[in-house]
């Protein structure tokens, strides 16, 4: 079993590459989901609805729409990807977002509407280069870290392009 802080940096790395994805789906990038609530614009707007959880909200509002679409492209049942977790894990995603929304928006807020600069971190927290395909896309619950080849499946396909939806089943 992780230790406290051990699990406290896998939910931040989770947090980070959800967002980083998030970000780089939206209208403006890779026009995976039709959202913009995660550009500028889109912030400060939220920040006049949400004043104390813009950022909070706009991560939410965005996970929905790219939810739906891995959930159209991979299906539903017994299998997991980056933006439908096992239930535990999302509480504590939730959790850690509400508690350090501040903290993210600042580490986030400045780089999201550059591609550039958002595809670099992105390929910062990937592992090795993968041999990946566009569509859905199995990954092994085993192959550790996840987060890792996760961010590695998107950022293949941020920089290809390409849709990608990588899943695993667990038990």
């Amino acid at each position: 079993m992780p230790k406290p802080n051990d699990k406290q940096d896998l939910i931040r790395q989770i947090l980070s590459i959800r967002i980083l994805v998030l970000t780089l789906g939206e209208a403006r990038h890779a026009n995976w989901w039709k959202s913009e609530f995660l550009s500028l614009t889109g912030l400060n707007f939220c920040a006049r609805l949400y004043p104390r959880s813009a950022f909070a909200q706009a991560i939410k509002s965005t996970s929905r729409s790219a939810l739906e679409l891995h959930d159209a492209s991979i299906g539903r049942g017994n299998v997991f990807h980056l933006f439908r977790l096992p239930n535990e894990l999302e509480i504590e995603l939730d959790e850690f977002l509400l508690q350090n929304s501040k903290e993210l928006e600042k580490e986030f807020r400045t780089h999201s509407d550059n591609r550039e600069i958002l595809s670099n971190l992105l390929s910062s927290m990937a592992g090795q280069k993968g041999n990946f395909k566009s569509g859905p896309t199995q990954v092994s619950f085993e192959m550790m870290p996840l987060p890792s080849v996760m961010a590695s499946a998107y950022n293949w396909a941020f920089r290809n392009n390409e849709k990608i939806f990588p899943y695993f089943v667990q038990g």
